[in-house]
């Protein structure tokens, strides 16, 4: 295992002259794109290799506390201060796009974010779409969130949750795709919003996600072993390309 990674960071080191950013996106919120990115993280860590995470969660956390807001208000912001929300969101996309490219020129650089496959388009990135059956991802996040705050009845309640995130995630691409100022992200978000809802409709129709933008789809669906033999197939794939 830790030839395969090391022997992975050496040559995309040799390639591209930077540190490999694995990305991870996913077909359907609930899919478990954080906790392969931590277990990925462990990985590089176990091996020797220097790894740094670049949260979403916290971009958008600073970000709101530099413009005077809560996460919460800033969710708020898409009905009260729609420009404001769009400005916001686009800022945060940015950010990790820097991020990722800055960071990597010391570490591995690992991310969960749906749109980093789209945007991070560098010889050094390397993306993966995390999948899991939709009944799976219903009832995991309904035994999760059922222990922190019985917010779901049932799994299927669940499911309908991380389906309706996803489909807003889509539209919300969608709508900044109309008002980006650059084009290179109104190409990002257009690309996204079709990607994603394809993968979307591909996962409902009990099929396995696969899409251009990914090196590759992670059934998620297993127990963790599993998983991590898919992520490392992808990886050693990439080696002999």
């Amino acid at each position: 295992m830790p030839d395969v990674l090391g022997d992975f960071v050496e040559a995309v080191v040799s390639e591209t002259g930077a540190y490999p950013v694995i990305a991870f996106g996913s077909g359907l919120h609930g899919s478990g794109r954080s906790y392969l990115a931590r277990m990925v993280c462990e990985k590089f860590r176990n091996a020797g290799v220097p790894v740094d995470k670049v949260s979403v969660g916290e971009i958008f956390r600073r970000l709101a506390e530099e413009h005077g807001i809560t996460i919460g208000e800033f969710a708020g912001l898409q009905a009260e201060d729609p420009e404001k929300f769009y400005a916001l969101n686009v800022s945060v996309d940015k950010k990790i796009h820097e991020l990722l490219q800055e960071k990597s020129q010391n570490s591995a650089v690992v991310v969960d974010s749906n749109l980093a496959a789209y945007h991070a388009c560098t010889p050094n990135t390397y993306a993966i779409l995390v999948y899991a059956r939709p009944e799976i991802v219903g009832e995991r996040v309904y035994r999760a969130r059922r222990k922190a705050e019985n917010s779901f009845k049932s799994p299927a309640d669940a499911l309908k949750h991380m389906i309706l995130r996803t489909q807003n995630d889509i539209r919300l691409y969608r709508e900044l795709s109309s008002i980006a100022r650059d084009n290179f992200w109104k190409m990002v978000y257009r690309i996204a919003a079709k990607d994603m809802g394809k993968n979307l409709e591909t996962i409902l129709g009990g099929k396995i996600p696969k899409s251009p933008f990914f090196h590759g789809t992670v059934d998620n669906s297993g127990p963790p072993e599993k998983s991590w033999e898919d992520v490392e197939r992808l990886i050693k794939a990439q080696l002999e390309r």
